[in-house]
């Protein structure tokens, strides 16, 4: 069996800083401590229909503006790790795609999905901007992922957010 050796004092410094690149890492991944189907605190994540009046991602729920202006959050404050195309790294996961969209939030509310996002970004310093600038962010990423904008903003009351349901198909 082959092993990587590293000779003298740096030994101790390479497992170190590999140990800080993979706890980094697992922070922000949907593999990390937090499940992407539960809040910390252990909420539940599957969307669960309360209300009478049913609605979905494919309903309008936010507005052009508003994603306009999680953009320029989203530059600002996440850029730097999810990368500017929102496809992410070996540190950050993409916020784009049907693996993002229908892999990871599939069935579950966009309440959760901004709950999960406002409790835990940026990395280390959740809950650091504004409850409207963080539905900002979430319009941004259902604009990026090709879900319609309506006339309404996406409200900040998680409540809500809850009686969405992010559903692959547009219902009828």
């Amino acid at each position: 069996m082959n092993r990587l050796t590293v000779p003298g004092p740096g030994r101790f410094s390479l497992i170190v800083i590999v140990a800080l690149m993979l706890t980094s890492c697992s922070a922000v991944t949907h593999r990390g401590a937090v499940s992407p189907g539960v809040l910390p605190g252990g909420s539940p994540a599957v969307f669960q229909d309360t209300s009478g009046d049913r609605k979905t991602v494919w309903d309008g729920i936010y507005t052009h503006e508003q994603a306009m202006r999680g953009h320029d959050l989203y530059v600002q404050q996440c850029a730097s790790c999810h990368l500017d195309d929102l496809r992410g790294d070996t540190c950050a996961p993409a916020l784009i795609g049907d693996d993002f969209l229908w892999g990871v939030w599939k069935d579950k509310s966009v309440g959760l999905m901004y709950e999960r996002i406002r409790l835990t970004m940026p990395q280390g310093n959740g809950m650091s901007m504004a409850a409207r600038d963080y539905a900002a962010v979430v319009s941004y990423l259902l604009s990026e992922n090709d879900l319609p904008s309506g006339q309404h903003e996406l409200p900040t009351d998680v409540e809500m957010l809850n009686a969405i349901a992010i559903q692959e198909e547009k219902s009828n």
